[in-house]
């Protein structure tokens, strides 16, 4: 598997993962909501999936 920025996450908090593509959180949230990007719940709190976003990309190569 290739190196990432992520270091080995494969989910991401919606505050890290704006901060890392550079957005606000509420424009992520609006991502979630319109299915932009995948997420997942996990007890109370919504977290980005950068496993399944990397695999996507990787797959449009």
């Amino acid at each position: 598997m290739k190196p990432d920025n992520t270091d080995g996450l494969i989910l991401q908090t919606i505050d890290d993962f704006a901060r890392s593509v550079g957005v606000t959180v509420e424009t992520v949230r609006i991502w979630i909501r319109k299915n932009k990007i995948p997420s997942v719940k996990i007890g109370k709190r919504r977290l980005v999936n950068i496993h399944k976003i990397k695999n996507t990309l990787e797959s449009e190569e």
